[in-house]
């Protein structure tokens, strides 16, 4: 696609946000693995998993709303006004709820190998 002329400051933001909330997950994912795998190779293959599964699952059911994964393609899907924002607040929300959780677990998980 050719961009003719400036985009807009407000999908431009919106896609950044979005797409940083995704990798906040992601990190907060590959965390929560790393506290639960004995090794490195067990931390990067379940995170790669954990991460694959959700895109399979966002693709093949109605569920695509709810996951992270939608939020990966924000900025490109704002840019071209082939979705609002709105549309993107409930896997935002999941994908805040998930990291919450997952950095939580991965803390938690470290703190208790520790002792």
């Amino acid at each position: 696609a050719v961009l003719i002329g400036a985009p807009e400051v407000g999908p431009v933001v919106a896609g950044a946000v979005f797409s940083a909330l995704f990798l906040v997950f992601a990190v907060a994912v590959v965390a929560a693995a790393g506290a639960l795998a004995a090794t490195t190779l067990q931390a990067a293959g379940a995170a790669m998993v954990v991460v694959v599964l959700l895109g399979v699952l966002g693709a093949l059911t109605p569920l695509g709303t709810f996951l992270p994964n939608g939020l990966a393609t924000a900025p490109g899907a704002l840019l071209r006004d082939e979705t609002d924002v709105a549309d993107l607040l409930p896997a935002a929300g999941v994908t805040v709820v998930l990291t919450v959780a997952l950095l939580w677990l991965a803390v938690h998980a470290t703190r208790r190998r520790q002792l």
